[in-house]
């Protein structure tokens, strides 16, 4: 039959594809406005997708490398605190330099400002060393770089460098900025000089070097040179203490009245089968002479019981153990128990005590005593040891020892000297003597400190005079007063006669020189006795007319009566010295209960010429960077300031990398907001473009539906038009 096409068929095609893609249309629109994005899928825009991505990778880049300048802001930071503090720190050296170059500073002060120098010195290593960021030292010669951007390349570098005070010092020292100065003697030059010697020839080891540094070693009095003496050799208390023993009054086997354990015996080993524990009753023992209720028994001879104790054996130490012994009385014989107790140290036999209970039926103590002296034994487990021998049935109660520690040295009260040394690594070291024990004398100190020379620097002698210790010398107005002096080499009695003068007084005393061996010099305010002797006593009268009211002469005696009579006599002591350029690291500490002024602290450590006034210069620039003397004040001023300008060039450099970094940082910021932007108007959905979009699809979409709606109703009219004709052909074409 021929097709029959219906005039309608192209509309209905047309009108589907078009429903169709408004239909698409619609949702792809609904999809940008449920996810915010214009880009859901690559294949929504390819060519966009990969520029979203590269924006995408900018912005996540750019956070990360604005994390990493933040950390190197703040590592700049933190290295810019550590120069600080090291420019506040030479900066006070600075001040302590411009101090010392006062002229109204004594060698004491000038001492003491030197210590506060090694402290600031001290400390600029400690910053130096300590200054660190996430555990990197920022003080070491080092380039790190920081990754200030999003991209491979993207980066800043920074230099850190280590500093130096002692190299600056170098620098200045070689470029001649140290010019010794003449050597100024010092009070022990003085002390040696009155006396007509060189101090160069009384320090031995110097090895023609022009400097040496000593402490003074006064004289020390007569009471606290007996006192080290006494001290040396005393003794402290004996020391006696109970020896643990299990089980001593053999109470630990529970037994009713008359009961007995036969072999056995806790806590003691039973050598025999008719031993063991024993509740006594009456008819075999006086039970108010039993400790507890509980006794030990050994029936057969030759029964034994014995303990190895945890006391181990010390030759230094004597035992005593007590022990109640006594015997049955059911027996009713006269010949009593015969025993032994044996004290062991291991296998060895170092006490023993035997003999009869002479048939008492009440027990009473027995003393063992042991004073065996052998160190071959030390350490050896002590074993008691109680044996019948014979006799009647035998009775053992409360076992009990001690030991007792012999006297020994006390070192509490020794006089003890501490002498420091710079180590090799840089820190101090420290050796302690003591003066202990009979033999002991000064000259064992002397011995002591030589044999360590190699490892301190230290040495020491006797010192060569006996520099007896400055007085005050107040003249007395209105009375003549005597004053004695007196040596090994001689003594005389002196004349003051009232108002006499300090210098009119020390022509008097070195008038008497070749009698005392003691001469008088004038240091400050004060008298100084010196004497090549081992000893000085020096003393004066009473005041005749009791109208003083200060002593004739004061050398701090706190409290001392103004009126009377004073004598002291002073030994030699031992002189400590090194030879060095700078003490750092040097210091003498001594302790003496009796004679506490005895130390020696640091600012009591003098420059002793040697060969000269020519000497005294220092040979490196640690040596020279000092604040005891002009020159070194001078050269330490110049290390000084060029150091604080080569720690504020370090701060200006890092000051720069910081605005660097800061620089990178807004760089690194703006990047990532743009990059954001960028992508931001690739892929983001305009919420009112696709709104009013997503209206005009869906009125497409409806239009597209009555439309097809309209076609299908015409359809179904001319259909049933077509069946209503007359059928003249027999068929039709529809």
């Amino acid at each position: 039959m021929p097709g029959f096409d219906s005039p309608l068929a192209p509309n209905i095609q047309r009108i589907l594809r078009a429903l169709g893609q408004a239909t698409a249309r619609e949702a792809g629109l609904s999809e940008q406005l449920a996810t915010g994005l214009r880009v859901n899928r690559a294949a929504d825009a390819p060519a966009g997708i990969a520029m979203a991505e590269r924006f995408f990778l900018q912005s996540r880049g750019s956070v990360v490398a604005g994390r990493n300048i933040n950390d190197g802001i703040t590592m700049m930071q933190t290295v810019d605190a550590g120069l600080a503090q090291a420019v506040e720190l030479t900066q006070r050296l600075r001040e302590l330099a411009l101090q010392s170059l006062n002229g109204t500073n004594s060698a004491t002060d000038r001492a003491a400002l030197d210590i506060e120098r090694q402290l600031i010195l001290e400390d600029l290593e400690r910053v130096r060393a300590t200054t660190r960021f996430n555990g990197i030292n920022l003080f070491t010669e080092q380039t790190r770089l920081f990754q200030v951007g999003y991209q491979r390349g993207d980066t800043l570098s920074v230099d850190f460098e280590s500093f130096s005070l002692l190299g600056t010092a170098q620098s200045v020292f070689d470029s001649g900025g140290y010019t010794p100065q003449s050597y100024t003697p010092s009070l022990m030059d003085g002390w040696y000089a009155a006396l007509g010697l060189d101090p160069a020839n009384y320090f031995p080891g110097q090895s023609g070097e022009s400097t040496v540094w000593s402490d003074r070693a006064r004289a020390i009095t007569a009471s606290a040179y007996n006192d080290i003496f006494a001290n040396a050799v005393d003794t402290g208390s004996p020391v006696t203490n109970t020896i643990s023993i299990n089980n001593a009054s053999f109470e630990a086997d529970v037994l009713s009245e008359g009961q007995y354990s036969n072999g056995v015996l806790a806590d003691w080993v039973v050598d025999g089968t008719d031993a063991g524990a024993y509740n006594t009753d009456p008819a075999f023992i006086d039970e108010s002479t039993v400790t507890g209720t509980n006794a030990a028994y050994l029936y057969d001879n030759g029964d034994t019981i014995s303990q190895v104790l945890s006391e181990t054996y010390d030759a230094g130490t004597s035992y005593e153990f007590k022990v109640d012994l006594g015997d049955a009385d059911y027996q009713n014989s006269a010949s009593g128990a015969f025993y032994e107790i044996n004290l062991y140290a291991g296998t060895t036999l170092i006490g023993s005590q035997s003999g009869n209970t002479n048939n008492s039926n009440a027990l009473y103590e027995v003393t063992l005593n042991s004073n065996v002296s052998n160190s071959a034994l030390n350490g050896q487990a002590l074993k008691i040891e109680i044996k019948k021998t014979n006799g009647d049935e035998f009775f053992v109660d409360n076992v009990r020892g001690t030991a007792t520690t012999a006297p020994v040295l006390d070192p509490s009260n020794d006089a003890t000297w501490r002498l420091y040394y710079p180590t090799s690594g840089g820190g101090v070291g420290t050796k302690t003597y003591s003066a202990s024990g009979a033999a002991w004398t000064f000259q064992t100190l002397v011995d002591e400190v030589n044999a360590d020379t190699a490892e301190t620097g230290w040495r020491a002698q006797l010192s060569p005079i006996n520099t007896v210790k400055a007085m005050v010398y107040n003249p007395d107005m209105t009375d003549a007063r005597t004053l004695t002096l007196g040596s090994p080499q001689g003594s005389t009695i002196i004349t003051v006669a009232a108002g006499t003068t300090k210098s009119e007084l020390i022509d008097l005393v070195n008038a008497e020189y070749a009698t005392t061996g003691v001469k008088a010099i004038e240091e400050g305010e004060k008298i100084r006795f010196l004497s090549l002797e081992d000893w000085v006593t020096t003393a004066y009268g009473a005041d005749p007319s009791g109208d003083s009211t200060v002593p004739l002469f004061e050398a701090d005696r706190t409290g001392a009566a103004p009126n009377a009579a004073f004598s002291e006599t002073w030994y030699r002591n031992v002189n400590f010295y090194h030879f060095s350029d700078s003490n750092t690291g040097y210091a003498i500490d001594v302790d003496d209960p009796f004679f506490p002024s005895y130390n020696f602290p640091i600012d009591q450590i003098s420059l002793v010429g040697a060969g000269g006034p020519a000497g005294g210069g220092a040979t490196t620039a640690e040596g020279a960077l000092t604040l005891l003397d002009d020159a070194s004040a001078n050269f330490t001023l110049s290390v000084a300031d060029l150091f604080i300008d080569q720690l504020s060039a370090r701060r200006a450099y890092y000051g720069g990398k910081e605005a660097s970094f800061g620089s990178a940082l807004a760089i690194a910021q703006l990047t990532e907001d743009q990059s954001r932007i960028a992508r931001s108007n690739i892929i983001d959905a305009d919420f009112a473009q696709v709104t009013s979009e997503l209206i005009q699809a869906q009125l497409l979409t409806q239009t597209g539906i009555s439309a097809l709606g309209a076609v299908n109703s015409q359809n179904q009219r001319v259909v049933s038009l077509l069946l209503a004709r007359p059928q003249e052909t027999g068929y039709f074409n529809l």
